[in-house]
């Protein structure tokens, strides 16, 4: 397959042969390289006739393609794309998690201080594995100034790595259907929580969580994101005027994160 070769192209109306070709890299093993030689149709169909699964860099996006046979698939093309195997690692390095930082406190109370609220949502939770973490929830969205999270349902799929102050996140939205499969898999009942997010002076998110309300086990805690640990280990609290609310940080202690809680009062 890796020889010099003619691919097919094809817009919405017509085909058009050889704009493209393909070839190996010498650089890199089992990749090959696609250059156009023809720039007039952005949204384009390709038609390859191999028995491959390739991994597809497409505009910085990961796509997987089996190329069974014949196949006609489309997407956004740009010049001198890059197709590599499935299961190669010569891609690995560009492919990283959304790493996710945050500090978390124990509070007992929603805050006494005027802040800014910009959101409210209601959230069940519950977990398919806790190490490693795979979570969906469920987050109904009831106000919301920010015209980014509108006032609807949601329901996701969350992956998380260990780790306390950093973790490794991945948030997949998924169906209401689907998620009501996973929760009939999981078998056990989800953990509810109210969850109000306040805009701080510092201009940073304070989210303030109301969990399993009314249950002997019921109890609140408060998280604050930030871009990178360096910030966040910089942080105190009295910059917001929150150093009598946020006084009992448990940000790496262990036995403290929802995961824990779902194996304390549900398994």
């Amino acid at each position: 397959f890796f020889t010099e070769q003619r691919i097919g192209m094809f817009d919405r109306d017509h085909a058009e042969a050889g704009l493209f070709r393909a070839r190996p890299l010498a650089r890199k093993p089992g990749a090959v390289e696609v250059h156009s030689f023809h720039d007039l149709f952005p949204q384009l169909a390709v038609q390859l006739q191999v028995g491959r699964t390739f991994r597809v860099l497409v505009n910085g996006n990961i796509h997987f393609i089996s190329l069974s046979g014949m196949i006609l698939t489309r997407w956004p093309f740009l010049l001198r794309q890059k197709y590599n195997r499935a299961g190669e690692n010569d891609m690995k390095e560009d492919i990283k998690a959304p790493i996710e930082t945050e500090r978390k406190w124990l509070v007992t109370h929603w805050p006494e201080r005027e802040l800014k609220l910009l959101l409210e949502q209601e959230m069940d939770q519950g977990y398919v594995s806790v190490h490693p973490t795979v979570r969906i929830r469920r987050e109904s969205t009831i106000f919301s100034v920010l015209p980014e999270v509108p006032c609807q349902d949601a329901w996701i799929l969350c992956l998380k790595s260990s780790g306390t102050l950093s973790r490794k996140e991945i948030e997949i939205a998924i169906s209401e259907e689907k998620y009501h499969e996973i929760e009939d898999l999981i078998g056990r009942p989800l953990i509810p929580k109210t969850r109000r997010t306040y805009l701080l002076k510092s201009g940073r998110h304070l989210e303030v969580n109301h969990v399993d309300a009314g249950q002997p086990t019921e109890f609140w805690y408060a998280e604050i994101e930030f871009p990178d640990p360096r910030s966040a280990l910089a942080y105190d609290p009295s910059e917001d005027g929150l150093s009598s609310y946020l006084n009992h940080e448990v940000t790496a202690q262990p036995g403290q994160s929802m995961g824990a809680y779902w194996e304390k009062t549900r398994l």
